[in-house]
Formats: structure tokens, C-alpha cells, sequence
């Protein structure tokens, strides 16, 4: 029995020996690249907030006058706050349920139907 060479393997093999790793493999790892740049630009104004909450003085500065909890026992002993806490917490979760099922509907909408400017849409 006679074995056939798969000169599609062959060329892949000399792609790899010539260039270190496949092409897919490359946009892997610059898809990665991608969302951690990504994902660090979203986060880190929050991480940097979370840290300047905890800081002693009144305004953030780097390095910081020490580490305290004074913001935290303001926020928990101010009704007024509290409330606002609150009502912060009853209204985020209903505005991104909201917006993740409008946001559904769109891309459902877009992808199914055939509308003026569709074409446009999906380049």
C-alpha cells in the first residue's frame, strides 16, 4: 500500500521552520495581546479608584499620606449617602438587564433581516 504525501502538511512545516510558528498561532497571541490592553484600559481607572479610596488624605495623590477607612464611615453614617446607595443598587442591575436584552434584540435583528444599509453594517 502506497502512502500519499500531504504536501499541504509539508508546506505548513516549512512555514513553521521558516517563521517560528503558524500565522493562526501568531493572531492568537495578538488577540490576546488585544484584550488584556483592552481589558487593562477599562480597569484600571477602577483598580486606581479602589486604591485612592482607602488613602488617609482628602485628595488622591501618589505617594499617599497613609491608609485609613475615613471615607467608608462617612459613606455608612450619612443617610443621605445610604440612600443614594441604595438606589444605586436597585438600578444598576435592572439598566444593564435592560441593556443587554435591547442590545440582543439588535444584533438578533441585524443578523436575521434583511434591512436598507444592512450591507453596511457588517463590514
Amino acid at each position: 500500500m502506497r502512502v500519499q504525501s500531504n504536501t499541504r502538511t509539508r508546506s505548513r512545516g516549512l512555514a513553521v521552520e521558516r517563521f517560528g510558528a503558524e500565522p493562526a498561532a501568531r493572531l492568537a497571541w495578538g488577540g490576546r495581546l488585544y484584550l488584556l490592553v483592552g481589558f487593562t484600559f477599562m480597569l484600571l481607572p477602577i483598580i486606581t479608584l479602589v486604591v485612592f479610596s482607602f488613602q488617609r488624605n482628602q485628595y488622591a495623590s501618589i505617594p499617599g499620606q497613609g491608609w485609613s477607612l475615613r471615607w467608608y464611615i462617612k459613606l455608612f453614617s450619612d443617610p443621605v449617602l445610604l440612600q443614594s446607595l441604595k438606589y444605586s443598587l436597585i438600578v444598576s442591575p435592572l439598566a444593564a438587564t435592560f441593556a443587554s436584552v435591547i442590545g440582543f434584540l439588535a444584533a438578533y435583528a441585524v443578523h436575521r433581516f434583511v434591512f436598507p444599509g444592512a450591507p453596511c453594517s457588517r463590514s
